[in-house]
């Protein structure tokens, strides 16, 4: 498993490649009038790594200043260079 952020990771399989992970912060809500822990999933998959990477900076690149937008381009430019050679081959991860 690759952990991007405390919300994203990406694990591989077999069949897709690449999965990218979202998993929400938990939320606390009212469920028929008792407070439950909510939290949230999703799963892309991509067939290579670079294509995973792609979507996770179009969904965690949104900022509200100039300077938060750079500062999220660079964490996440930083994040993509770090896996820029690792790939998946059976359903493993592996670095060349």
């Amino acid at each position: 498993m690759i952990v991007l952020d405390k919300n994203y990771s990406i694990t591989t399989d077999s069949t897709h490649g690449f999965n990218l992970l979202y998993t929400s912060d938990p939320v606390v809500k009212a469920v028929k009038g008792v407070a439950k822990e909510v939290i949230s999933k999703d799963i892309w998959y991509y067939p290579k790594l670079s294509l995973a990477l792609l979507k996770y900076f179009s969904l965690s690149a949104a900022s509200e200043s100039q300077q938060e937008l750079i500062e999220n381009v660079k964490r996440i430019e930083d994040c993509i260079l770090s896996f820029s050679n690792t790939f998946s081959k059976q359903g493993k991860t592996f670095n060349i």
